[in-house]
């Protein structure tokens, strides 16, 4: 079921009873939402773990530190599904940020970054042969700053007619830093989702993360269809 936005309702988000409010290339939409499964593979397993521990470390903070987060998360907002600017909480803050760092291997944060997120990729290509060709991301600027590494997302797809791909996108590799164009990801990209078979899509969301402060930047898209050459 679709809608029309009007002077009552201007855009909508999120899920009442078992219906979602949802938008595509075609404009907003109703689905009914599916019951959630609790998923056990490794990626949840991982993110649930990191997430407790985060969790755990602002208990031992100091009043001063999460009244410092409170106040970076006031002025520091993030978009939520319709892109609308919302100020997270200060734990929420740093939680979002400290999880991203115990994922690459860096430093944890006691206190909020100082620094604003890095500059985005200014362009990106996918490359997806499985042949002897290449299947890579060839991106701008090469090589990225000494502390900024790429942040890959990704999905594989049997139907290259699907557009929406936001629920389906999983971190498959976080790259050197200081990494040059291109990056190979076929290795990553098998590991997460199996052996890729000709005639798949493989889309990515691509953006520059930086080791030290643990912010990203936005995130450029690309798509392509699997070949052998």
């Amino acid at each position: 079921m679709k809608f029309t936005p009007g002077i009552a309702v201007g855009a909508m988000s999120g899920s009442v009873g078992g219906v979602t409010a949802s938008r595509n290339r075609y404009g907003p939409y109703f689905r009914v939402r599916a019951k959630p499964v609790i998923s056990t593979t490794p990626d949840a397993q991982q993110a649930k773990g990191i997430f407790t521990t985060q969790t755990t470390r602002w208990q031992t903070l100091t009043d001063a530190q999460r009244l410092a987060w409170e106040a970076y998360a006031e002025t520091h907002l993030v978009n939520n599904s319709l892109g609308i600017p919302q100020a997270l909480t200060g734990h929420q803050a740093f939680v979002g940020i400290n999880s991203r760092i115990d994922r690459a291997g860096g430093t944890l944060l006691d206190d909020p970054p100082a620094a604003t997120a890095p500059n985005g990729l200014e362009s990106l290509v996918l490359s997806a042969d499985i042949g002897i060709g290449t299947f890579d991301v060839t991106y701008t600027p090469t090589p990225l700053a000494a502390d900024d590494q790429l942040w890959v997302l990704a999905c594989v797809q049997n139907s290259a007619g699907k557009t929406y791909i936001e629920n389906l996108l999983r971190l498959v590799q976080i790259s050197s830093a200081a990494q040059a164009s291109p990056l190979d990801i076929q290795a990553a990209v098998e590991a997460k989702f199996g052996t890729l078979i000709v005639g798949q899509k493989v889309s990515t969301k691509v953006g520059v993360y930086d080791g030290v402060t643990g912010l990203l930047s936005n995130f450029l898209r690309a798509d392509a269809i699997v070949v052998s050459t």
